[in-house]
């Protein structure tokens, strides 16, 4: 015999703009079906097994983790979550008792500013979209106020868990690679835009750690990589090309050839290059700074030490770039390499 529970969330709103219909992918061999409107998230599933309260209530329960999942995809679409009118259990057409504020606890009036297209985010309703799920839980925290002291690293554990699926190589090197031959080939436009828009003497280009990159980059052995780099034509954009010159210039004694090797290479804005720089390279030494020295990562910062304006941009690059990639997620994982 086959059971049918259905799970209906309602909010106070007068919209009722359909979000997304479809597949609610549980496990292998469980797909449920999910109505998500404006006004109200609606999710069907169908048992040949008994359903009884811990199919919604236990921790794990099936019903809970799609409806927390449904309540991601609602908040990163539409930017606000309003507050629940409502919420119903019915399995088999009869009514199971349910408290609203144990499924609605902390939902409520939440907003974010940089929202996901539908169709990108719904890849996290698919069978291979654990990786687009939780993508999608550190894009929010990023936005959210609870989280307003360690935003950057939430958007860059977003970035991390879809670049990690993009290849099947398993060291890191190999991973930012592919991600920088995605951007290289394919591009990134919203974030490509975003970076564009930052002006060469800004302050957000003056305030980067360029010092500890060019000294992370030179550890051990690798004395002069960057120097070496910025000869074999490995920066082309003007803005990086410029930056990292003056920084390395600046700390050799005896630079006055290598400024003028410097001077005879020419570059042009290159938008994409500046993208793989800032995503592939200095936000990822920017988030491993913690690990060197032997020192713990802090998962969290405590209460009142802010961001940086510097990491508070960053952290809309890295927002930026996780639409873009969400976008063409099937692209990216189908070509994998």
């Amino acid at each position: 015999m086959k059971n049918t529970a259905v799970l209906t969330v309602e909010f106070k709103t007068r919209k009722k703009g359909l979000l997304y219909e479809g597949v609610s992918w549980y496990r292998k061999g469980i797909e449920d079906h999910l109505k998500i409107a404006e006004n109200k998230i609606i999710l069907t599933s169908v048992r040949t097994g008994k359903i009884g309260e811990d199919f919604l209530f236990s921790p794990n329960s099936p019903a809970r983790f799609q409806l927390y999942r449904a309540i991601c995809f609602y908040l990163s679409v539409t930017g606000i979550l309003p507050s629940v009118r409502r919420a119903t259990f019915k399995v088999n057409k009869c009514d199971l008792p349910i408290d609203s504020s144990s499924l609605t606890q902390n939902w409520e009036n939440c907003g974010i500013h940089i929202l996901l297209d539908r169709d990108a985010a719904s890849k996290c309703f698919t069978e291979k979209g654990k990786a687009c799920y939780v993508a999608m839980t550190y894009f929010l925290k990023a936005q959210l106020d609870s989280f307003s002291n360690d935003c950057f690293r939430a958007a860059w554990s977003g970035l991390n868990a879809l670049y990690n699926n993009m290849t099947d190589k398993p060291h890191e090197k190999d991973k930012l690679q592919r991600l920088a031959q995605i951007i290289r080939e394919f591009g990134l436009p919203l974030t490509e835009d975003q970076v564009t828009h930052i002006d060469s003497d800004s302050m957000f280009w003056r305030r980067l750690q360029w010092h500890n990159y060019i000294q992370n980059k030179h550890r051990g052995k690798n004395k002069t990589v960057i120097q070496e780099s910025l000869i074999n034509g490995a920066y082309h954009d003007e803005i990086i090309f410029a930056y990292l010159s003056r920084y390395v210039l600046g700390e050799m004694k005896d630079s006055e050839q290598l400024a003028l090797q410097l001077k005879e290479i020419k570059t042009s804005p290159d938008p994409r290059e500046r993208v793989i720089f800032l995503l592939t390279e200095y936000c990822y030494m920017l988030r491993n700074r913690s690990f060197h020295g032997e020192k713990p990562y802090p998962l969290f910062r405590m209460q009142g030490e802010a961001e940086t304006e510097e990491e508070q941009l960053l952290t809309d690059i890295l927002l930026k770039a996780i639409c873009d990639l969400l976008a063409n997620y099937d692209q990216w994982i189908n070509s994998s390499t």
